[in-house]
């Protein structure tokens, strides 16, 4: 897989050179911004896989940036600032953040929260079907095998020649239900 490419928009020198120092020790591609301005600039140019920004910037704030990316992108964005009202938080998310992290925050959080949107991203990405063998096992005769025509009363049983009753609709209806009691 290839690497994920981050940016980082943080007017703090410090903060921004250690978000960006624990995301590369994650294994992470990470560009880094002084303003939002800068980020939005390159994004631009060359989209990345994931945004973190600061609300609290000269120039173009946190709050622009998200409205911006997500006038032009899907990208996910997560918002850094040291506000932590409801209100910034409903705006922020409302403007289409997919998280919001309150100053000081723990670097190890925020990697697991990237980690955790790459991991939504990926699972998203899957078709129907890859999602099912993943989550039944696989194969032609494995577990992971659907029958489109289980349960439905239209079917014809080879073997007796009439239709399926209500019994097999009923033995559908309590496996999906979690089984029948106890078997």
């Amino acid at each position: 897989m290839m690497s994920k490419t981050i940016y980082i928009a943080d007017d703090e020198t410090s903060i921004r050179l250690a978000i960006k120092a624990f995301l590369e020790n994650a294994g992470f591609d990470v560009e880094d911004f002084e303003t939002g301005d800068l980020l939005l600039e390159r994004f631009r140019d060359v989209p990345s896989d994931l945004v973190v920004t600061d609300v609290m910037m000269p120039g173009s704030n946190g709050f622009v940036v998200c409205k911006e990316l997500r006038r032009i992108s899907r990208v996910p964005i997560i918002l850094l600032t040291a506000r932590d009202s409801d209100l910034d938080y409903a705006t922020g998310l409302d403007l289409g953040s997919d998280d919001y992290l309150t100053k000081p925050f723990s670097p190890m959080a925020l990697v697991m929260r990237v980690k955790a949107i790459f991991r939504r991203m990926e699972f998203d990405r899957l078709s129907y079907d890859e999602r099912e063998r993943a989550a039944h096992g696989s194969g032609a005769d494995g577990p992971g095998t659907h029958d489109p025509d289980a349960g439905r009363s239209d079917v014809v049983d080879e073997g007796t020649g009439s239709a399926g009753g209500a019994s097999q609709v009923g033995e559908a209806e309590s496996a999906a239900a979690g089984g029948a009691s106890g078997e």
